[in-house]
Parts: C-alpha cells; structure tokens; sequence
C-alpha cells in the first residue's frame, strides 16, 4: 500500500453521459460511454458538484477517495479507471445484475435494488433466489475483510453502496455454459462509495480529510450503538483504527439484516422508527431490529446463517463482536456445505 499510486487522467470530453444513475450531496453519478481503447464501452462517471468543488476540503476528500480506490485491488471492491480534473470526476467501472437468466426483465446495480426486486418476487418463484442471499453474504465480507486487512474501514455500509453483477455470465450465448457458471458463482458483489472511509496508510501520507476526528459518520440506521449513544470514547474523539473496524462490523450486521428481511427499506423499519433518538431509544434497551415474520421460514433454513451472523456482528458489546476474518470464515464454511443443492436448484432454472 505504500507505493507510490498513478491515476490515470482523462479527457472529460471523451465521456458520453447516457443516464443519471443518483444524486448526493458530494456530486452526481451517471452512466457513460467511453472512448478508451483499455476500458469496456460502460462506465460509470462520479461528477463533483461545481459548488462543492470551489472548496479545499472537498477537492482533497475527491484525492483521497480517489487514491483509495486506486490502492485497492480486489474482485469485491469496485474498480477505478482514472480522474477528471475539470470538472472533478471519478471514473470506475459499470456493474451490473441482469435478471434475464431468471426469466425477468429487470436490470439493476445496487444491492437495495436488488433486495427490492426479489421482495417483489411472486411467492411460487421465491426459492430461485434463496441461495443467492448468502452467495451475497460472502462476497461483501470479503471485500470488508480485505478492507481491515489493509487497515481502511469504509464507515458507511448499507446495501446502496455495494454493487451487484452477474455480467461474467448474463450475455453468454452458450446456455449450457451460461448456467453452469450461474450455478458455480451466480452473483459478484462489489463494496462502492469511499468517500467517508479512514484510512491509515492515507492519514501517514497526510491524505486524510481535514475532518478525521468527527467519528459521527456513516447512516443513521445502520449505525453502532457506541457512534450513535455518543459513548465517552467517542465523545473525547478516542476511536482507533480497531475500534473503527467494529463499527464497520456492525454496519454489516446490519447489511445482513437487509439480506434476510428483503421487503424491508432499512434496519427499524418494521419497528416504526425513522427518526434517530427512536433508534437511540431502541439501542438503549439494547435491541436488535424485529425481522419480517414473512421470512420467517427462510431465515431458519437457507438463510439460517446470514442471520446467526447478523446477530454476531450487532452485539452492544464492541468487544464480543467477531471480526471480519472470522465473519468470512463462517459464512465460506457453511456457504460450501450447501453448494452442492444450490447447485441442483441453479441449473433447473
């Protein structure tokens, strides 16, 4: 991590926007086409808001999310091609699940996206897409486990920020190929959106943004009781880099909870609370969000462990929950003990 990172830069004039994908209050994302002999023709172009990029703070926070990007090298984390300057863009890749494989029209990037669609499955058609969900579960804590092990935390995991793909098998000709890689990896994950994330290796190279001692980041629902109850650590700016890692736990807990509780929008939701001193009230009696009776089933079969480890990861107790290693480790076990069914069930598709 180290050394020394190249971004490539290129010509904004060379991008074609086709569609706006999402707003934020840092910029615009939108879906483009490009010129570049060394790029698939998609990409997806994350433009600075003119506004924002009159400001120092935000110019150095785009160099940081930038170069954090750049740094990292894994199939579970989404993938920087280069910057604009003028205006301040990111450039990364375009990911996408296609359901046509599944017999239904609908394309989507996001894993919120995703979970939405599959809430609207018909009831006859939901166990095609059971074995997905820990297949999801996997995935994203490999790129949470490679994040720790480079000591970064992301600091706001929830399902919008992970892309979802199936384009290494949706546009093969060949079927019986096509559902033989659908059954062997049926969905890519890919951890997105850095923009809040810490660093160490950044914060040496004082790339840091100028507001790391705010520990106050990330969503309100899936945020940890010690970030949201405002704990004397966090109160005198005290959190570690370790202690940060936890928090990233428990935002995957919570990203879990989405996972099994599809039809929900966010953790609390079922419970009636929106507003953030309703889950501070809930967090105080040390209570985890009520999952949706509908899964209920589901939850105790297929998605069993998903949600044993949603429990592991949402202890109140920072020091009792398990680390992303061990997370992986579990999931990957008990992910490989049911391959061989899910495999059976894939290919009939």
């Amino acid at each position: 991590m180290g050394e020394e990172l190249e971004i490539k830069i290129w010509d904004y004039r060379k991008l074609k926007i086709r569609k706006t994908l999402g707003h934020g209050s840092f910029g615009t994302v939108y879906l483009a086409n490009c010129v570049e002999p060394d790029v698939t023709s998609h990409v997806v172009m994350k433009v600075m808001h003119n506004s924002v990029a009159m400001r120092d703070d935000s110019r150095r926070l785009f160099i940081k999310e930038a170069l954090l990007l750049k740094s990292l090298n894994h199939e579970n984390i989404v993938r920087i091609y280069g910057i604009c300057i003028n205006p301040p863009t990111i450039i990364m890749e375009y990911v996408v699940f296609d359901f046509e494989p599944f017999q239904r029209n609908r394309k989507v990037s996001t894993l919120d996206e995703f979970l939405s669609e599959i809430a609207r499955v018909p009831q006859s058609e939901e166990h095609r897409f059971d074995h997905l969900i820990p297949k999801i579960a996997v995935d994203i804590t490999r790129g949470v486990a490679h994040l720790h092990g480079h000591e970064i935390v992301h600091r706001d995991l929830k399902p919008i920020n992970i892309l979802i793909s199936s384009q290494h098998y949706s546009n093969l000709q060949d079927r019986r190929q096509l559902k033989r890689i659908q059954a062997e990896r049926p969905i890519v994950c890919k951890l997105a959106d850095f923009g809040e994330s810490r660093s160490q290796w950044l914060q040496t190279n004082g790339l840091s943004d100028p507001n790391a001692s705010q520990v106050f980041r990330g969503t309100i629902a899936f945020m940890a009781p010690e970030i949201l109850l405002r704990e004397p650590m966090v109160q005198r700016n005290k959190l570690t880099m370790d202690d940060l890692k936890k928090v990233d736990i428990w935002a995957l807990g919570m990203v879990f909870y989405c996972l099994i509780n599809p039809a929900d929008s966010y953790p609390y939701e079922r419970d009636g609370f929106n507003q953030p001193l309703d889950i501070m009230n809930f967090q105080k009696q040390r209570k985890r969000p009520s999952c949706d009776p509908k899964y209920e089933n589901k939850q105790s079969s297929a998605w069993k462990h998903v949600k044993d480890i949603f429990h592991a990861c949402t202890n109140h107790d920072p020091l009792r929950r398990l680390k992303a290693t061990q997370v992986y480790a579990m999931l990957d076990a008990s992910s490989a003990s049911v391959t061989h069914s899910s495999l059976t069930t894939s290919t009939s598709l």
